[in-house]
């Protein structure tokens, strides 16, 4: 049988890789992520040599985040590790929003700095924000803490990489089966695969050429989909 890996709902991307005309050295900013119904954003940025949580919440009332307030994440393991603020940040009008959804309410902005291998693995369950109020608990789906794993896993894979090379790809696949050793091919089905490493699209073309006996040949046709 074909093993599928679960796609996400949103394709993440690598929004900037480039390198920095002042210093010389490599930016690499992912895309926004949404988690906790919508209500908080995240995305993973290398900037000067410096690796750094962006953190987006919607919250309705006065609130700030000073230097020595944590970001919790804990794990469905329970293992936890903290995030520290690389500076003070005010609530704003548009502070949650990442586009135009939202940038009419209230939110905060914040940067973090910490141990992001932790997201290699762990995934999160549950986090705390400290700020001026005290602390806000926010519980992951299953989902959410997936999908924070799945940036980080772009965003190492990308900084470990080639600049201007992104790690996850869009394939279009067309999966083929011939009945006479190949002169003549059927087309079965066409699937997309959003986000997907070399290596995991490999698995599953792989899994569907295993299928092969004989006279009874399984074939992929592989191109990157935009």
């Amino acid at each position: 049988m074909l093993c599928i890996i679960p796609m996400l709902a949103s394709a993440m991307k690598i929004e900037k890789d480039e390198i920095d005309e002042f210093t010389g050295k490599r930016t690499v900013i992912t895309s926004w992520e949404s988690i906790c119904n919508k209500n908080i954003s995240i995305r993973f940025r290398m900037q000067n040599g410096i690796n750094i949580l962006d953190f987006k919440m919607f919250y309705n009332g006065a609130i700030v985040i000073s230097n020595n307030d944590e970001l919790l994440f804990k794990s469905t393991t329970d293992s936890i590790v903290s995030f520290m603020p690389n500076g003070t940040y005010s609530g704003t009008i548009g502070g949650g929003a990442t586009g135009l959804m939202g940038s009419g309410a209230w939110g905060i902005t914040a940067a973090y700095e910490g141990n992001f291998s932790f997201f290699s693995d762990n995934t999160i369950r549950l986090m705390r924000i400290y700020s001026s109020d005290g602390y806000i608990d926010k519980k992951l789906s299953d989902s959410d803490g997936k999908k924070l794993q799945r940036l980080y896993e772009l965003f190492s894979m990308t900084i470990s990489g080639e600049q201007g090379t992104s790690a996850f790809m869009n394939y279009k696949v067309v999966f083929l089966k011939s009945k006479n050793g190949g002169k003549k091919w059927e087309e079965i089905k066409t699937e997309y695969y959003e986000d997907f490493t070399k290596d995991e699209l490999q698995t599953i073309v792989d899994a569907w050429k295993a299928q092969s006996s004989g006279e009874m040949i399984y074939e992929c046709q592989v191109k990157k989909d935009k």
